[in-house]
């Protein structure tokens, strides 16, 4: 019943209730592709030689990431470079540009 006491038409009963706006709780932000392409070009720079100094690179990404769906991979390539796993973190470097359209080159 409307609040006027009416009783809903069989149309409407028949229609499927629309779908909730989705909340900001259960969202992920974007990352900013802007800010995000030099810093992942640096990370990639030091990691082709195989320098430990990506790391303060990748902590100011990962700043950047926090609520996005980056922010995993983006743990996982500085656990990576903590241990000195170049090749590995290259490697998700390379797919994480490649999921945001970022050329390296």
């Amino acid at each position: 019943m409307d609040a006027d006491g009416n009783l809903p038409s069989i149309k409407e009963l028949q229609e499927p209730d629309p779908e909730p706006a989705p909340t900001s709780s259960g969202s992920q932000r974007e990352l900013d592709s802007a800010a995000t392409k030099p810093l992942l070009k640096e990370i990639h720079t030091y990691l082709l030689d195989d320098d430990p100094s990506a790391k303060g690179f990748v902590t100011e990404l990962q700043k950047l990431a926090e609520g996005t769906a980056a922010e995993e991979q983006l743990n996982r390539i500085q656990e990576f470079v903590s241990h000195y796993e170049f090749p590995e973190a290259l490697k998700l470097v390379k797919e994480l540009a490649d999921s945001l359209q970022i050329n390296l080159d």
